[in-house]
């Protein structure tokens, strides 16, 4: 009766167990989250990402400065989507090492039961726990599977490309930003010009050298102004909260938002459009699906198949043909806009001048400011509009890139 009850709970344990270790199996899917609104500032990090880095990277990483050169490692280290994905692949890697161990452990004990059996004589006993042995280590072995498929280079390509998608997607946020900060800059100083007109234009009025009419236009000037400041700083606002999400801060953080970094003219001259689309071609997801997507083994099915690849590759040579020209000439504007800056440069300098011995009036004077910030405006949106194209070309080549249809 005694050994009838420890077979009974015997093959209920094993039950128990191997359900448990069945569903622990099946969350070893690798994670498909869409991203989500989790709402995590500053990280942190695991200790093994960080200590990818020396303490002067995290020193910069955790300032209260976001550079461009810092997104990828920002949005890898304090992106709560993207460490909420990894957090999660770290976890059921390590639930599979111990559900296996568990295992292992109890194929051991099976065994340990099965010698005492056998020692007692009792083969129906010695059977049955031979039998679970045998169960436990097959289940174990299922698990040696699954850990040596989570070594390999494709257990993370997904979480890969969530990673480069996320920091592709904050790199076009700090060049929107800084976009509209330029804008944001040229028209505060188109304000002040305004403001200055405006009260010229009452002080006029009261000599009579010029109507009501004359004071209302200076004033709807500087109204224009102002009402276009007020939109240009609620979209900075809104765009910048989106990009301290991105990059690991709440989004009512505060950080300060460097510059886009400038252009290095000579990288493009490095490039080899033909090699680089070759790359893209076999980097692109969406070819690698057509490539790799089930067709009708036919002499027709294989046509059509081989069709379509084709047209895909083609599509993205022409993409690529048209991002390398695209920066070429957003160089050529460059090289332009910066020539442009130079001699606003000088004659801001003149102009200086003329001002402190009295030769330009107010007015006069900040319509020469605003012409000089117009051309540093100019040179520096040209700067990263070249950033973007140079951003836009690499991403193809690695892959990232929607090819159009």
């Amino acid at each position: 009766m005694k050994k009838r009850q420890t077979k009974r709970a015997g093959r209920k344990a094993l039950t128990v167990f191997l359900a448990a270790a069945l569903a622990g199996q099946a969350g070893c899917a690798f994670p498909a989250y869409a991203y989500g609104s989790w709402a995590r500032g500053g990280g942190p990090a695991g200790e093994e990402e960080a200590a990818e880095y020396s303490d002067a990277d995290m020193a910069r990483f955790q300032d209260n400065t976001l550079e461009y050169d810092e997104i990828p490692d920002l949005v890898h280290l304090y992106n709560s989507d993207i460490r909420r994905l990894w957090d999660d692949y770290n976890e059921q890697k390590g639930n599979s090492a111990d559900i296996q161990t568990e295992l292992l452990s109890q194929a051991r004990i099976m065994k340990d039961l099965k010698e005492e059996a056998q020692k007692e004589g009792d083969a129906e006993d010695a059977a049955y726990y031979a039998s679970q042995e045998q169960s436990y280590k097959a289940m174990a072995s299922q698990y040696t599977d699954i850990m040596e498929d989570y070594e390999k280079p494709d257990s993370t390509k997904s979480l890969s490309v969530s990673e480069r998608q996320m920091t592709q997607s904050a790199q076009s946020l700090m060049i929107s930003y800084n976009t509209m900060r330029l804008e944001r800059d040229n028209q505060a100083k188109q304000k002040e010009v305004y403001e200055v007109k405006y009260q010229l234009a009452q002080a006029e009025a009261q000599a009579g050298t010029v109507t009501a009419l004359d004071v209302q236009a200076a004033k709807n000037q500087l109204l224009g102004a102002e009402s276009a400041l007020l939109s240009l700083d609620s979209s900075l606002q809104t765009v910048k909260s989106s990009l301290c999400v991105m990059t690991g801060w709440t989004a009512d953080a505060d950080p300060v938002i460097g510059e886009i970094p400038e252009a290095d003219l000579t990288v493009i001259d490095s490039y080899d459009l033909a090699s680089d689309t070759v790359k893209a071609i076999g980097n692109n997801r969406t070819l690698i699906s057509q490539r790799t997507e089930s067709y009708e083994k036919s002499t027709s099915g294989i046509s059509a198949h081989l069709g379509i690849v084709d047209q895909g590759e083609q599509q993205l040579t022409i993409q690529m043909q048209s991002m390398y020209d695209d920066m070429i000439a957003k160089r050529n504007a460059y090289e332009s806009a910066n020539a442009g800056f130079q001699s606003a440069s000088m004659a801001k300098n003149v102009a200086d001048q003329k001002y402190s011995l009295g030769m330009l009036s107010q007015s006069e004077y900040l319509e020469a400011q605003l012409e000089y910030l117009q051309k540093k405006s100019a040179r520096d949106t040209a700067n990263i509009n070249l950033c973007k194209a140079v951003t836009d070309y690499e991403w193809a080549v690695q892959g990232f890139v929607q090819v159009e249809t």
